[in-house]
């Protein structure tokens, strides 16, 4: 893009795909969450059926709308809206999420303030107020064994011992919300994008740290994550690419023989979710349903 860009502070990006009316309510909550620092929003639409763009185009005028044509996913649809980006920073930003006031502030004037942190990110909520899990430790084979479990638990313990105040480096922050300086973002090419969905996140905060930055989590800013509310929709559509990318994360970072033994690890876990799954819906017999099928085969 040769255009002359507008200087300004930050550019907000959403990544869309039949958000529905919650697209709209994330970007009520942008403008309600009082910035105080010259921002844009722009929404890379993955091409989406339903009325979500039309109800922002009637009540923001000032929007930028970019569409991909197609479905990308998350990780090269944020890549392709950040070519539209003209701001200092970059929020990525899920379409499902509600800004707390003053928490997008809070995050830039601390990126801003150190310069060892390479991507900070908010605390999210649930709906109910409660702790999410949006941050922990390198995805390796014993945390995908034994730890994950025990990973919520401890997380949310130290959540309520610490009485909400978290104040930390981390290895990964969840790509609900997170910012990133314009120029680390495409120093290191944005999110790669053999990730459709799910895993991106995490790969990406590991190229930042290889880079020399930190990772950093702060509970002065938050935000509320309707977890799963943007993608629950198309859920069982979408699981055999959620497959694919956790076992191309670990061939990337873990090597081959860590990523057999996830392969067949993830495959019995898998297979007997959905079989209990079914069973629970079907007391005549189990059924495979084709989301199971091509879930499968994306292990072979």
């Amino acid at each position: 893009m040769n255009e002359k860009r507008e200087k300004i502070d930050l550019s907000i990006l959403i990544v869309n795909f039949n958000s529905g009316v919650f697209l709209l309510n994330t970007v009520k909550s942008i403008f309600a969450s009082g910035i105080k620092l010259k921002f844009e929003i722009i929404i890379a639409d993955n091409n989406s059926t339903d009325n979500s763009l039309n109800a922002v185009k009637k009540k923001y005028k000032d929007i930028k709308i970019v569409q991909t044509g197609e479905n990308l996913g998350f990780a090269k649809g944020n890549n392709f809206g950040s070519q539209f980006c003209n701001g200092e920073f970059f929020l990525i930003l899920n379409s499902d999420t509600h800004i707390h006031k003053g928490s997008i502030d809070i995050l830039l004037e601390k990126l801003r303030r150190n310069s060892k942190t390479g991507i900070i990110a908010p605390l999210l909520l649930n709906e109910d107020g409660s702790f999410q899990l949006s941050f922990g430790r390198d995805l390796k084979l014993l945390e995908e064994f034994f730890l994950k479990f025990f990973s919520k638990q401890f997380y949310r313990f130290y959540y309520i011992w610490k009485k909400g105040n978290i104040e930390k480096d981390v290895d990964w922050v969840s790509g609900a919300c997170f910012l990133i300086s314009g120029s680390l973002y495409r120093k290191i090419s944005g999110f790669d994008e053999n990730f459709f969905l799910y895993m991106e996140d995490a790969d990406l905060c590991k190229r930042v740290r290889n880079e020399g930055y930190n990772i950093h989590i702060t509970s002065k800013s938050k935000i509320t994550h309707l977890l799963g509310k943007s993608t629950g929709k198309v859920l069982n559509s979408i699981l055999p690419e959620i497959k694919k990318s956790h076992l191309y994360y670990y061939k990337k970072h873990n090597g081959n023989i860590r990523t057999s033994i996830l392969k067949t690890y993830l495959l019995i876990k898998f297979s007997l979710k959905k079989i209990l799954f079914r069973l629970k819906k079907n007391s005549s017999g189990i059924i495979l349903s084709s989301a199971v099928i091509k879930t499968i085969r994306t292990f072979k």
